[in-house]
């Protein structure tokens, strides 16, 4: 994987329409383990945006306060 590119994940849900995407830091903890990863995300996200990324749908849990970096877990 080339670090210097942002991985595009599937946004899940939502009405079909393109939307502006832009590069953002997430935090996707596994619960055992956590990665920190640049993905292409709506611009607006927010807690609650539900996207696939690697084959696994991730819910966004939370914001990291006086940051844009996101926080997500797999979905059960």
């Amino acid at each position: 994987m080339n670090p210097q590119r942002a991985t595009r994940p599937r946004e899940t849900g939502g009405n079909g329409k393109s939307r502006r995407r832009h590069p953002r830091v997430v935090i996707l903890d596994e619960g055992r383990s956590a990665r920190v990863e640049v993905l292409e995300l709506p611009e607006t996200v927010d807690v609650g945006t539900r996207f696939c990324h690697s084959g696994t749908s991730w819910r966004v849990i939370g914001e990291r306060p006086q940051s844009r970096v996101f926080i997500a877990e797999p979905e059960n």
